[in-house]
C-alpha cells in the first residue's frame, strides 16, 4: 500500500482543507503497512473477546433495545442491520459530500478500535479509490448514533443493493454484477455495525457548510470594504489603536487589514469632510463604522466552529471500541452528536447574519437619501426611464426574509425515540441540512450583493474621476467581467442564478480575498 505525493494518510491529522480537497478528488486517503497493521489487530482482539464468550453489543446481541437478546446465533445480523436502517427519505446527498462521508467512515476505522476485518477493510478502500458512491437520501438521522440512516444505505449501495455512482456516471443496482473492477462487501462479523455508527454524514454536510461559510465570509468583509469606500468611509473608526482597546481575538487582524487597505482612494479622514462627500454625516452609520466589530464577531465564532469540527474529523464516533494491547471492548456514545449540533447551529447563525448585513449594505447602496450621490437603485439613463436594482432589492429583501424565518436551534429539538433507547437525540443531522438551505439563499442574497456592490463602485469611479483604493481597483476588475455594466434594465435572474451556483468558485480564483481563515 504505497503512498503517492498527493496522498494524505488515514493515520495523519486532517484538517477543513483536507477533507474538503478528498471530497473534490484533489488529494485521496492513503494507508501505510503499520496502520493496516492496527486494524488486524483490532480485528484479532474481537475473535480472542468472542472467544472467550466475552458480551458484545451487536455481535453477541441485537441492536438497540434488542440488546438484551441473544445473537450469536445470528449470522445475518450484520446484514439486517443494514436492511432495517436503510429507511432515509428525501433529496439525495451530492457526490462531493457521498465521497467525504465514506472517506471519514474509512479513516476512523483505520485507526483500529473498530474490530472490522481486515479483508472488508480492504473491499471498501478499493470502491473509494474507484470512485463508487452509493445514492444516500439526505433525511431520516436523529443524530444520536451518529449517522445511523445515511450511513445504512451507504452500506447497501457498497453491497451491491442500491442505485450508485462510478466515477460520476450513474448506475442502478441491477448493474454492479457487470462491474469487474470492484467487489461487493459482505457485511460480517462486527462489519456492518462499525461502519454505520459515527457521525461521518453530520460532519461532512457541516465541514462542507464551514467552508463554504468561511468563503462568503471573507466574500463579506471585502464587500462591506467596498461599500465603505463607495460611501466615503471615516477611517478613524478602523484604527488597531482602538482594536487594542477592545481585544476580542480576531479585532485587530481585521481592523488593521481595513486601515491598511484604505490609505489610498475614497476614504475620509478628519481633514478631508470635502467634495462629493461633503453631505455625509459627522459619523458613518455602524453598517461602515463597526465593520471590525460586526464582521469580527462572525470571524471568532467561526475559529471556534472550526475547532470543533477539526476534533470530529480525526476522532473515533463508533461503538463498541476495542483496544488490543490489553484485549479489552469499552462500550459507550462517541457515535453522539451534540457538539457538531450545537456548532451547526451556530454555523447557521453565521450564516443568517451575514445575509441580513448583507441586505443592509444593498438597501443603502440603492437609497438615494443614503448612497451620496449616487443614482436611486444604481440606475442609468434619465429619470422614468430605467430603474436599476429595483427589481433586485426587492429579491435579496425576500431572501433575508427567507432566512431568518429558516433560522431556529435545531439542537434543542430533541424528542425519545428507538424505544426509549434514543431518549436524548441531537439532530445535528438535520441542522446541517438546514445550513444547506441557509447557504444556498445566501449565495444568491451576496451574488445580488456583488453585482450592487461592482455597479456602485462603477457610478463613483465616473462620478470622482479618479480610482479607488488598490484593493477596490483589484476587486472591480476582477469582478466586472462576471458582471457587465448595467447601461439599461435589463432581466438579471439567469445571471443571479450563476453567479450563486459559482459564487464559491469565483471567490476562490480572486487572489486578494481577505482573511484568509488560518488552518490548524
Amino acid at each position: 500500500m504505497s503512498q503517492k505525493a498527493s496522498d494524505i494518510p488515514f493515520s495523519k491529522s486532517w484538517s477543513i482543507e483536507n477533507f474538503i480537497a478528498i471530497g473534490r478528488k484533489q488529494i485521496m486517503p492513503s494507508i501505510s503497512n503499520s496502520d493496516f497493521e492496527k486494524i488486524n489487530q483490532s480485528h484479532h482482539t474481537l475473535k480472542n473477546l468472542i472467544k472467550q464468550d466475552k458480551w458484545i453489543y451487536g455481535v453477541s446481541s441485537g441492536f438497540g433495545p434488542l440488546a438484551s437478546e441473544d445473537a450469536s446465533k445470528n449470522s445475518e445480523r450484520q446484514q439486517r442491520l443494514i436492511y432495517h436502517l436503510a429507511t432515509g427519505v428525501g433529496p439525495k446527498l451530492d457526490l462531493e459530500i457521498v465521497r467525504m462521508i465514506f472517506a471519514l467512515r474509512l479513516k476512523q476505522l483505520a485507526q483500529g478500535y473498530s474490530g472490522i476485518n481486515p479483508e472488508s477493510f480492504k473491499i471498501l478502500f478499493n470502491s473509494f479509490n474507484a470512485d463508487l458512491l452509493p445514492k444516500i437520501p439526505s433525511l431520516g438521522s436523529v443524530g444520536a448514533s451518529g449517522d445511523l440512516t445515511p450511513l445504512a444505505h451507504l452500506a447497501l449501495g457498497l453491497a451491491g443493493e442500491s442505485d450508485f455512482y462510478l466515477n460520476g456516471k450513474k448506475h442502478s443496482a441491477s448493474d454492479f454484477k457487470k462491474i469487474n473492477t470492484v467487489q461487493k462487501i459482505k457485511w460480517s462479523d462486527k462489519d456492518a455495525l462499525a461502519f454505520v455508527n459515527g457521525t461521518a454524514a453530520m460532519t461532512s454536510i457541516a465541514t462542507k457548510n464551514f467552508y463554504e461559510t468561511v468563503t462568503l465570509f471573507r466574500l463579506s468583509t471585502q464587500l462591506a470594504f467596498s461599500y465603505g469606500e463607495c460611501l466615503g468611509a471615516y477611517t478613524e473608526a478602523w484604527h488597531p489603536k482602538l482594536a487594542e482597546l477592545h481585544p476580542q481575538k480576531g479585532h485587530l487582524e481585521l481592523s488593521e487589514w481595513l486601515y491598511n487597505k484604505s490609505e489610498k482612494g475614497w476614504f475620509q479622514n478628519n481633514q478631508s469632510l470635502q467634495s462629493a462627500f461633503k453631505t455625509k454625516w459627522p459619523q458613518d452609520q455602524y453598517s461602515i463604522r463597526c465593520i471590525p466589530q460586526l464582521l469580527e464577531a462572525v470571524r471568532d465564532q467561526l475559529k471556534q466552529i472550526e475547532d470543533c469540527l477539526t476534533i470530529e474529523i480525526n476522532s473515533i464516533s463508533d461503538n463498541p471500541n476495542f483496544y488490543s494491547e490489553n484485549q479489552e471492548v469499552l462500550h459507550g456514545g462517541n457515535f453522539n452528536g451534540q457538539h457538531l449540533s450545537f456548532t451547526s447551529d451556530q454555523l447557521n447563525l453565521q450564516i443568517t447574519y451575514l445575509g441580513i448585513y448583507a441586505e443592509k449594505r444593498i438597501s443603502t447602496l440603492c437609497d438615494p437619501k443614503l448612497n451620496i450621490g449616487l443614482p436611486p437603485f444604481l440606475k442609468s439613463g434619465t429619470t422614468g426611464e430605467n430603474s436599476g436594482f429595483m427589481g433586485a432589492q426587492v429579491t435579496a429583501t425576500a431572501l433575508c426574509a427567507e432566512l431568518k424565518s429558516l433560522y431556529r436551534p435545531l439542537s434543542l429539538e430533541t424528542q425519545s425515540t428507538n424505544g426509549q433507547n434514543q431518549d436524548m437525540v441531537s439532530m445535528g443531522t438535520s441542522s446541517t441540512n438546514r445550513g444547506q438551505k441557509l447557504l444556498s439563499i445566501l449565495k444568491s442574497l451576496i451574488s445580488i450583493e456583488c453585482m450592487v456592490n461592482i455597479e456602485a463602485l462603477r457610478l463613483r469611479k465616473e462620478q470622482l474621476q479618479r480610482n479607488a483604493s488598490n484593493q477596490n481597483e483589484a476587486w472591480l476588475e476582477y469582478f466586472s467581467p462576471y458582471f457587465p455594466q448595467l447601461t439599461e434594465d435589463r432581466p438579471l435572474s439567469k445571471e443571479i442564478e450563476y453567479l450563486s451556483n459559482n459564487i464559491i468558485t469565483i471567490c476562490e480564483t480572486f487572489k486578494e480575498l481577505p482573511l484568509k481563515q488560518k488552518s490548524h
